[in-house]
């Protein structure tokens, strides 16, 4: 039997193998092929059915895909090697490893009965101890679920070290790379949250925890190692499904990224392919879904071809910077090609080019988004700058409009007064006393309109409101300092902290202009020893409650010519502007009592 070996002191005569050194055997070459048959030592006079070289599957060479068989190789040696080992590869089956007719491996539980066989595939590092002189090696598949029958890789034979490292390296190497992968996935996934919802960064996160979580089911074995009774079929459909959950988010994220690139019917083929293939592999034995692995490999394949095919176009449309474009082409080109191709058994296995392909396509899709995110970034900073600059324009603009608002309103009460003014002339002139009185009353008015412009434009920090407050303090001494009369009248004022509209306010202002008017002029006499008024503005739930109350000698509110003035027709005018109307108490002797509960006010934060 002719086997292809690696290390130059170890010999081959007679379709032996004479081992002599301490370097890596590599048993890729012809094996002794026993189908439908398990043994421990070699009866006597059995030949074998034929020869076949591994890796390789034994339905290529006309068996089923399912069954039982063993593989048989004699090593001879020239001296007892205590520090060989053997790196034995996963099945897709169940497999034990038996040197000189003594179990020194197992995967699984290898059984001619299907219901007695337990399936699993965990590859192991075991000592193998070779004997001086011949040495029977003998390896038993039993596959009865999976399409891919017998031996995908070569069992391997070095320095116990060696192997041991080499198997360390590529357990380590696995690890960083589900890590760097789940850590990107999580990366991109806040990124997400954190960039208004983009589409693409919640895709290529989905698409990179897909990846990692077959890096730990599959390359890792993680669940095998950890839970041994854990239903081979289900693990099985997890590394079917991640592949293809992975390249449907892909799928996804390129075209949320370049949806003019990637048309409408290619991207629906691509994502109904994936997505019931999904289903497929749920639902369907394991052994059918299985056997569309090549296919699934060259759809995968075209897929990577078209996507080659969409970063051209962007290119070309100026949406991906040239070197960008060429490490796609690089890594999407080249890293795949040689794990596909592999799959497909079109060349040797190498090992970790899988891993290479995954870090440079990891390594690509991240950079893109690095500089796809450096791009937003960019934009971003030039909104602010542009929205800062339109900032100070407004600011500036809304200064000179403050200023050109408190100047109108300085305007209006400058004339207001020369009106004032103006109206206090004509009444010199006048003889008539219900004219002059008449012309005073309008004269009250005139002033109240005046304070609240001259309040709006003094009190820049306001805006287009007046404090309550302080307007109520200045106009009430106002219409006491402006009215003749020889009585000491003491107002009281209890009004809440706020700011109203100009609208609100001007009726406010004229209302109790009108009511302090009436108090100065008819509630007091030379009976009310200590005259007062009461003057209240309060907040009282969603209404504003406005009260005028005198001690006087108040007034029989029956009294029709008391109604038909034209102050209190004026009060009840305004009233209905600001949703509410007087409500007055009074009688003779007791003083008189004018209240509003009003409803319609704008009040200025």
């Amino acid at each position: 039997m002719l086997v292809v070996i690696l290390d130059v002191q170890s010999q081959v005569r007679d379709g032996l193998v004479y081992y002599q050194g301490e370097k890596e055997l590599s048993l890729e070459g012809d094996w002794e092929f026993y189908f439908d048959t398990l043994f421990i030592k070699l009866p006597d006079g059995l030949s074998p059915t034929g020869f076949i070289t591994v890796p390789g599957k034994w339905s290529a060479h006309g068996y089923p895909s399912t069954g039982k068989g063993c593989y048989r190789l004699i090593i001879t040696t020239d001296d007892v090697y205590d520090d060989l080992a053997a790196a034995v590869p996963e099945t897709h089956g169940a497999s034990e490893l038996y040197l000189n007719g003594k179990k020194i491996s197992s995967s699984g539980e290898v059984h001619a009965d299907p219901k007695r066989t337990k399936h699993r595939w965990v590859p192991e590092v075991v000592p193998l101890r070779l004997q001086k002189g011949g040495n029977e090696l003998v390896w038993q598949v039993a596959n009865y679920k999976h399409s891919k029958s017998g031996m995908n890789k070569a069992i391997r034979i070095g320095h116990f070290d060696r192997l041991f490292d080499e198997r360390e390296l590529q357990v380590i190497t696995t690890i960083f790379l589900m890590g760097s992968v789940l850590a990107l996935s999580l990366f991109f996934f806040g990124m997400h949250l954190y960039w208004k919802k983009d589409p693409p960064t919640l895709y290529l996160s989905l698409a990179f925890l897909s990846y990692g979580l077959r890096f730990g089911l599959y390359d890792l074995h993680l669940i095998n190692k950890v839970l041994d009774d854990v239903p081979w079929i289900y693990l099985v459909r997890a590394e079917y499904i991640t592949t293809y959950l992975s390249f449907f988010f892909f799928i996804l994220f390129f075209r949320s990224m370049f949806p003019n690139e990637m048309g409408r019917k290619l991207y629906i083929s691509l994502i109904s392919y994936f997505g019931l293939g999904m289903v497929f592999i749920l639902l369907a034995p394991v052994y059918y879904f299985s056997q569309m692995h090549k296919f699934t490999i060259v759809v995968m394949l075209v897929s990577l071809m078209i996507i080659l095919w969409i970063i051209f176009l962007a290119y070309r449309r100026n949406k991906i910077k040239s070197h960008l474009a060429l490490l796609f082409v690089i890594f999407f080109l080249f890293a795949p090609l040689p794990a596909i191709f592999f799959y497909l058994n079109w060349i040797p296995y190498v090992p970790f080019v899988e891993d290479l392909s995954t870090l440079g396509i990891m390594l690509t899709l991240a950079f893109m988004m690095a500089v796809r995110f450096v791009g937003l970034f960019n934009q971003v900073e030039g909104l602010q700058i542009q929205a800062e600059n339109q900032r100070e324009v407004i600011a500036k603009s809304l200064q000179e409009k403050e200023v050109l608002l408190g100047e109108i309103h300085h305007r209006v009460k400058n004339n207001l007064q020369t009106i004032n003014s103006l109206l206090l002339l004509q009444s010199k002139s006048i003889k008539d006393e219900k004219a002059v009185n008449a012309i005073q009353e309008s004269q009250y008015r005139i002033q109240t309109m005046a304070l609240v412009h001259q309040k709006l434009y003094q009190t820049n920090d306001k805006g287009m409101g007046v404090d309550v407050q302080n307007y109520f303090e200045d106009l009430v001494q106002t219409i006491v300092q402006s009215f003749d009369t020889t009585r000491h009248v003491k107002v009281r004022q209890e009004i809440d902290d706020f700011v109203l509209d100009l609208d609100t306010i001007i009726i406010l202002g004229l209302i109790t202009n009108e009511l302090i008017v009436n108090c100065l002029k008819y509630a007091f006499d030379d009976t009310i020893s200590e005259p007062e008024i009461r003057l209240k503005l309060t907040k009282e739930k969603d209404n504003l409650y406005l009260e005028i109350m005198d001690n006087g000698l108040g007034y029989d509110i029956n009294n029709p010519a008391r109604d038909s003035s034209f102050g209190l027709k004026l009060v009840s005018s305004l009233s209905r502007k600001l949703k509410c109307k007087p409500e007055t108490q009074s009688a003779l002797g007791n003083g008189t009592k004018t209240s509003f509960t009003i409803k319609k006010y704008t009040v200025i934060d």
